[in-house]
């Protein structure tokens, strides 16, 4: 078979359906969910699907970029007004956006190459998609300068970014993150869903579980007001006392005490 006839290419195995817009902070963001997975096949020059080798999966990158809903116009760029007046241009994405293949087992129980993005926000709400570039870097000659070489390309279904006042929730991980989670995957993971209460804070957020048991350490931590200063000076001077030691020469030494 030559060098060159096998065939790359990526399919998405599972979409983001939504996100809340993290805005231009970096404090408390969420990403998609559930988080985008990403395929990797091989085919030979006849369409039969070839077996992809070890050797050759760290030289292949897959990119994520921010396209429209209707996947024509890109919206990597976000803007953002300062309070002079000017205009500030950051990456409308947050996160990792890069991925390489890593060796899992699915849900069926198959061994496959599998492209992850399990830390990517979305800053601006709106209706978008994901569009992932798969690059081989094995087939480029970097000692001539030329860019790596692009594989495929392929988009993500459309999916929602709301508000933070909005966002219904984040929703249980599909089985599918679980299992590439039990195996090491970097990617958030919850088994119940998290839903906005009428105050606006995350039921069974881990904050808000942290600060009651602050509180209930506090309150058994008070002091009692019973126990003056005075009291507690007698208690430690009454533990000191003890029996009359005898010195050297047989006599009786009493011990001294301080007293209250």
């Amino acid at each position: 078979m030559p060098r060159h006839s096998r065939r790359y290419f990526v399919r998405v195995i599972q979409h983001p359906i939504h996100a809340r817009s993290c805005g231009f902070g970096s404090n408390n963001r969420r990403p998609l969910d559930p988080p985008p997975i990403v395929q990797l096949f091989a085919q030979t020059s006849g369409g039969e699907e070839a077996e992809i080798r070890d050797s050759y999966t760290p030289f292949f990158v897959l990119h994520a970029s921010l396209w429209s809903a209707d996947g024509q116009e890109q919206r990597s760029i976000a803007k953002k007004d300062t309070r002079r007046g000017e205009v500030v241009q950051l990456n409308a994405l947050q996160g990792v956006t890069v991925a390489t293949p890593e060796h899992y087992r699915d849900t069926t129980g198959h061994y496959g190459y599998f492209l992850t993005f399990g830390d990517i926000s979305v800053r601006d709400q709106g209706e978008y998609r994901l569009k992932f570039v798969l690059y081989n870097l094995r087939r480029s000659n970097f000692e001539l300068r030329q860019h790596a070489r692009q594989e495929c390309e392929i988009m993500s279904d459309p999916f929602s970014v709301i508000t933070p006042r909005q966002f219904p929730g984040m929703l249980p991980s599909t089985p599918l993150t679980h299992c590439f989670v039990q195996q090491a995957a970097q990617l958030p993971s919850r088994s119940k869903p998290r839903r906005r209460s009428a105050s606006g804070s995350s039921s069974g957020d881990g904050e808000s579980s942290r600060s009651q048991t602050g509180e209930t350490f506090r309150s058994s931590t008070s002091t009692n007001p019973s126990l003056d200063e005075p009291q507690v000076r007698k208690r430690r001077s009454s533990s000191t006392l003890g029996p009359n030691k005898k010195d050297r020469k047989g006599k009786e030494k009493a011990t001294d005490v301080d007293t209250y």
